[in-house]
């Protein structure tokens, strides 16, 4: 937890205090037009937000290969091509107050656009998974990364 005397101890605000955790996760941009897909995730404490597929890498694991490790345990699919998207990371803090800081990566999945394919059994978080667009991003608070999120649909 971030110091609660320092006068600016909010550390999704103040970026100088640090988190005591600090975890790297891999994000999937999947894309079918203009479209993202998107999960629809129980977080913890039962709230239901929409995120990216991918999750946190284990200790000392590639990152590709802990991409690929994510969409196969929550989409129940493999990805036919992996490519980083340098320019597109962002940091936050989760509801624990650790630190997180995410890598997107361009992916294409062998189900192509088939929402119908997946198979969410092995992640029990991952309650479904839908294609956005930006009217239905923009018009929805349930999403987690929501800024970062709206930055893709940008370009």
């Amino acid at each position: 937890m971030s110091d609660p005397t320092h006068p600016r101890a909010d550390p999704v605000l103040d970026r100088t205090v640090p988190p005591d955790k600090l975890f790297v996760t891999a994000k999937a941009v999947v894309r079918c037009g203009s479209r993202l897909l998107l999960l629809r995730e129980q977080l913890p404490n039962g709230a239901i937000v929409l995120d990216l597929p991918g999750g946190r890498l284990d200790l000392g694991e590639d990152i590709e290969l802990g991409l690929r490790r994510e969409l196969f345990e929550e989409l129940g699919v493999e990805a036919t091509s992996v490519s980083p998207l340098p320019i597109k990371t962002w940091t936050g803090v989760n509801l624990l107050d650790d630190g997180v800081v995410a890598l997107a990566y361009a992916v294409e999945l062998t189900t192509g656009e088939r929402s119908d394919a997946f198979d969410h059994s092995a992640s029990p978080e991952v309650l479904g998974a839908t294609w956005v667009d930006s009217e239905q991003h923009a018009a929805s608070a349930d999403f987690l990364h929501k800024a970062a999120i709206a930055e893709l649909f940008e370009g």
